[in-house]
């Protein structure tokens, strides 16, 4: 549980409270059975009696006692910390599925009106192909050409009235075809359209299984929340009875503790992610590794001559060569002494052996602040405009799936800040953190994202994402039964990258 989760006051120093404890408790009771005894200060110093090796067992029985009830204590915070993170993750996943429903909808509505289209197209070639039939005589298209002919005055009239039964013959059958191109395109359409309801149908399933999903696993926290905070009244209660303090002091106590391990878990996992960044800024240093250069095969000494000269292996043609043999002697094996010269060959070619792709180093900034994967079209002053909006919004309440007005989950806040401020973000915390220019953390201005996640090797494991504000602080919409707040950036379980958007 994060230290801005449980405010309170500070406790006196850890070695007084022990000094108090001893100078109130056991040094009193040890000068009482030492007055009794009649014991004498001497330089010599006494074996302890059997009461003060008691005394001192009991000290340190309680001594114990207390470390396991702040164990115990230490175990509820944890619980309930994992607890929560399962309902942000559990909220991310119904981000996704509600994304997705979204994206089906889009896709069975646009179905539905292609369909619509298809159908209607269908329609019009139907009622053409009706009213050709309407108009067509009872008689075949034969009788039709023949009739023309018989009563044609002259060849000229003749050809002119067998040309017009042929054209309605033809426009006839570009009814028929073009009726039968609509017919096809609607029933695919419709097969389009069926498949596009069933996704969708899917979709609702499936955000509503994950709404569930999310309600039951805050339900879960919630529960572990109240039990846990019952049995840390048992135990503070315990405490103060061991340490003969009041239970007041013992919740400050186990305050300033929860503290101490927070800070200790921030300071290691920051340094973690500042060791990953001189990680990769090493790997960015580093030239990528040359693979050694292919040698040619061994050869014979020039001295000795061959009497079928080739082309030398791996010689890659000069700049408008036509591959064809050089004339320079020098570069043509000495042939045989014969009385009549032999004709030197052509050579056979040799293949080339293919170029070495070096790998290509991702873009970055002059400073190499940003890591190139992803997209950022946003300016800082956007970023700035994006945090005004957001800080509006402080004091709104947490909601699944929201994006405003008046309440919002983390990714809704930082979609619905940016878009405001001209730049459009994904609108799940995953999809954002996929979208974005990667950048160092140490590199953020202000309206940058940070990101959350159970793997910082797996972008699908993102489950929170806030804003940056600058000074070391960020926005966020936290969880339910929070509201939107500032509050210092913690890096326990914080992804190795912020996003420039």
């Amino acid at each position: 549980m994060r230290e801005q989760d449980r405010p309170g006051p500070t406790r006196p120093r850890a070695g007084a409270r022990r000094r108090a404890w001893l100078t109130a408790g056991v040094l009193p009771a040890v000068g009482a059975l030492v007055w009794s005894f009649g014991v004498t200060t001497s330089s010599a110093t006494p074996d302890p009696s059997p009461d003060v090796a008691s005394l001192r067992s009991q000290a340190a029985d309680v001594a114990a006692q207390v470390a396991q009830l702040d164990v115990k204590i230490a175990s509820l915070d944890d619980a309930v910390d994992d607890a929560w993170t399962d309902v942000q993750t559990a909220g991310e996943d119904y981000n996704q599925a509600t994304e997705a429903l979204d994206a089906a909808q889009t896709k069975s509505d646009d179905a539905q009106a292609r369909l619509s289209q298809a159908l209607a197209r269908q329609e019009a070639s139907r009622r053409i192909l009706v009213g050709m039939a309407r108009d067509a005589t009872r008689a075949s298209a034969g009788t039709d050409q023949i009739q023309a002919l018989l009563t044609a005055d002259g060849l000229e009239e003749a050809i002119a009235n067998a040309d017009a039964v042929s054209l309605v013959t033809s426009k006839a059958d570009r009814a028929v075809q073009q009726y039968q191109a609509d017919s096809v395109v609607a029933t695919t359409l419709q097969r389009v359209a069926d498949d596009a309801v069933a996704d969708l149908s899917a979709r609702k399933a499936e955000a509503k299984d994950a709404l569930a999903g999310a309600q039951e696993k805050q339900r879960q926290a919630e529960e572990l929340q109240a039990s846990a905070a019952a049995e840390r009244t048992t135990l503070v209660a315990q405490l103060a009875a061991l340490r003969q303090t009041t239970a007041a002091a013992e919740r400050a106590r186990q305050r300033e503790l929860a503290a101490e391990r927070q800070a200790q878990r921030e300071a290691a996992a920051k340094a973690a992610a500042e060791a990953k960044e001189k990680e990769d800024e090493a790997k960015a240093a580093t030239p990528p590794a040359q693979p050694p250069a292919s040698e040619p095969p061994a050869s014979q000494p020039p001295s000795t001559p061959t009497s079928t000269p080739t082309k030398k292996p791996g010689r890659t043609p000069s700049k408008g060569s036509d591959d064809k043999p050089s004339s320079d002697p020098t570069k043509t094996s000495t042939p045989s002494k014969s009385p009549t010269p032999t004709k030197t060959p052509t050579p056979t070619k040799t293949p080339t052996p293919p170029p070495v792709t070096k790998p290509t180093p991702p873009p970055s900034s002059n400073d190499g602040d940003l890591l190139g994967s992803g997209v950022s079209v946003g300016s800082a002053a956007q970023g700035k405009a994006a945090v005004a909006e957001a800080k509006k919004q402080i004091g709104d309440e947490y909601v699944w799936g929201a994006s405003g007005p008046d309440s919002f989950d983390c990714s809704g806040l930082t979609s619905s800040s940016w878009s405001k401020a001209g730049v459009a973000l994904q609108r799940t915390s995953r999809g954002q953190y996929s979208q974005v220019l990667k950048i160092k953390l140490s590199s953020m201005r202000v309206g940058d994202l940070l990101f959350w996640g159970t793997d910082p090797d797996d972008p699908s494991s993102v489950y929170h994402v806030a804003m940056y504000i600058g000074n070391g602080q960020m926005i966020e919409a936290p969880r339910p039964g929070l509201t939107v707040h500032i509050t210092s950036i913690y890096y326990t379980n914080i992804m190795p990258y912020a996003g420039r958007p």
